[in-house]
């Protein structure tokens, strides 16, 4: 496996703010090479805190580029000056890279945030999440795909399959060609759902949306029932529970696909409609 640990700090007592200001927003660049070049790839990212966006364009390697957050932003509100000393402002990032047999692992420090833009081969499949301070952006990749936020957006062009879901965001979502065999759900607790999937796509949808409304330019047959129950037998108590969701097919029905917020829209969009 290789491994490559990476940190980069960057301080020094006589900086003054304006050569603080010039170490804002700048990146550093690591080149992963692919156990086998010609074999699809899976690209595996966990952040506490950050944003990550990944686009097709790396040739036959892994191309990632890093950013780290600012610091005065994660350390607002304390002083800059204790006991007649002068706080030095930390910088940089702490990075983990590992791949192994064509399957890349990405990891950062909990404590600061770092924003990814991470070039891949096309025949990539992803598996991303990051909790605060970032949005999380896919385009181009061809795969099965599983995307999770919980403070962020989601947005993804690609082609596959996805599972993607966040705490606090939208969801939006364009497929350009669907894998015929997969289930997907897309799902937000506080934010819009919006999927595009292309013209002739087979599925069985259930969508869900408890403060929001539907809407689709597909020919949906609909099928009025209820969905399935969940029975609960404890302590001689018995609980069943009902739940409030539109069934329907469309082109024949295929693969089951779930779209489900609480609070926002569902927008079910038809390629070129």
């Amino acid at each position: 496996m290789r491994r490559v640990t990476l940190a980069a700090f960057a301080a020094s007592i006589l900086m003054t703010p304006l050569a603080a200001a010039a170490q804002e927003g700048q990146s550093e660049r690591f080149n992963v090479p692919l156990t086998d070049p010609g074999r699809p790839v899976r690209l595996e990212v966990g952040l506490v805190s950050g944003g990550i966006t990944v686009e097709a364009g790396g040739g036959n390697q892994v191309v990632v580029e890093a950013r780290a957050g600012d610091d005065d932003e994660r350390r607002h509100g304390k002083p800059d000056v204790r006991g007649g000393m002068r706080r030095i402002p930390l910088s940089g990032f702490k990075l983990s890279i590992e791949e192994k047999d064509n399957v890349v692992e990405i990891g950062s420090s909990p404590t600061v945030a770092v924003f990814l833009t991470i070039k891949v081969p096309e025949q990539t499949s992803v598996k991303l999440s990051t909790v605060n301070e970032g949005d999380i952006e896919v385009s181009g990749v061809r795969g099965d795909h599983e995307i999770s936020n919980v403070n962020g957006a989601i947005s993804a062009r690609v082609a596959g399959s996805v599972v993607a879901h966040t705490i606090n965001g939208e969801v939006k979502v364009t497929l350009s060609a669907v894998a015929p065999d997969k289930a997907m759900a897309f799902s937000s607790l506080n934010g819009d759902v919006d999927v595009t999937l292309p013209a002739g796509t087979k599925a069985d949808l259930r969508m869900e949306s408890e403060n929001g409304e539907i809407y689709t330019d597909f020919d949906v047959a609909t099928r009025q029932r209820a969905a399935p129950s969940q029975v609960e037998r404890q302590g001689g108590r018995y609980k069943l529970t009902v739940e409030r969701a539109v069934f329907g097919t469309i082109n024949g029905g295929g693969p089951e696909m779930h779209f489900k917020t609480f609070n926002g829209d569902v927008h079910l969009r038809r390629a070129g409609g």
